[in-house]
């Protein structure tokens, strides 16, 4: 979990307020809710519409 954590901020490091990002093969959605606070907007996407509901139920919360 550690190196999870290091990843998200050396990512996060790179991410400008002004940022637009798309994260292809996003799962639930977990990472991208993420870096959401940080860009101005975040697009997810995954290819299992099941999934993407999970993700949507995710963002509500």
């Amino acid at each position: 979990m550690a190196s999870y954590e290091f990843r998200l901020q050396h990512t996060r490091s790179y991410l400008k307020p002004q940022h637009k990002v798309l994260k292809i093969g996003a799962a639930a959605g977990s990472t991208a809710l993420l870096f959401a606070s940080s860009v101005a907007h975040i697009t997810a996407t995954n290819l299992f519409a099941e999934i993407i509901k999970l993700g949507q139920e995710k963002a509500v919360e």
